[in-house]
Formats: structure tokens, C-alpha cells, sequence
């Protein structure tokens, strides 16, 4: 579907006798989607992953409300308080504000239990 024809299915009207009409096939959504992006359908996935992959990929930040939907440890109440005494208990960097939400930097997390809990074996 070209531009030229989204354009004219634009400008075409509802029938009188039928307001809910539509214009646009069924058939025609997925090409419809790639054009109007700009995008061709014979573009390889492959260059499209290339051209938006990172060279590093970034530490998953999760709010805190929705911790508890990917870890079952520890409990929102006990973020809470790793939160609010994270200058005293070495947290202060697995926590990332913006605004006045926290973040939890998922990675930075785990790795500080990890040595917290390595100072303890001997």
C-alpha cells in the first residue's frame, strides 16, 4: 500500500447508511503499519535488531510497586525499608530516583547482597 493510497483511504468517507463503515481492509493493516512508518516490508529483522542494539545492554530498573511481579524477596515493605536507611545499610546505589519515584537497578541489587553476604563466610 502506497502512500498515495492511505491518503485516499483517508479522505473517503462513511457510507450515509452505515456510520461504522471502515475504509481500511483487513488485510491490508499489516502493510498499511509498514508504510505509514516509512518502513519496507523487505527490510531483514536482522539490520532493524543491529541498528537499535546497544553495545552494552542496560541494567533493568524496576519500580518499586512492581518488584514483587518479578521477585518474591524481598517483600515491598521490606524494600520500604532498605529505601528509607539505604545511607546506612550500603544500598544508596542499587536505588535510582526520578522525581519522586525509586527505582531498583535489579543488577546492582543482587550484587550488593552478594557481598554483603560473602563478608559474613570465612
Amino acid at each position: 500500500m502506497t502512500k498515495q493510497k492511505l491518503y485516499e483511504l483517508q479522505q473517503q468517507q462513511p457510507s450515509k447508511g452505515n456510520s461504522k463503515s471502515c475504509a481500511v481492509k483487513l488485510e491490508d493493516i499489516p502493510t498499511l503499519k509498514t508504510d505509514f512508518l516509512g518502513l519496507t516490508q523487505n527490510a531483514a529483522p536482522e539490520d532493524t535488531q543491529q541498528r537499535f542494539k546497544s553495545t552494552e545492554s542496560p541494567n533493568r530498573l524496576i519500580p518499586v510497586p512492581e518488584w514483587n511481579q518479578h521477585h518474591s524477596w524481598p517483600p515491598i515493605g521490606g524494600l520500604r525499608h532498605l529505601i528509607f536507611n539505604e545511607n546506612t545499610n550500603g544500598f544508596a546505589s542499587a536505588f535510582k530516583r526520578v522525581g519522586r519515584r525509586v527505582l531498583i537497578d535489579e543488577k546492582i541489587f543482587f550484587s550488593i547482597i552478594d557481598k554483603q553476604n560473602q563478608g559474613g563466610e570465612k
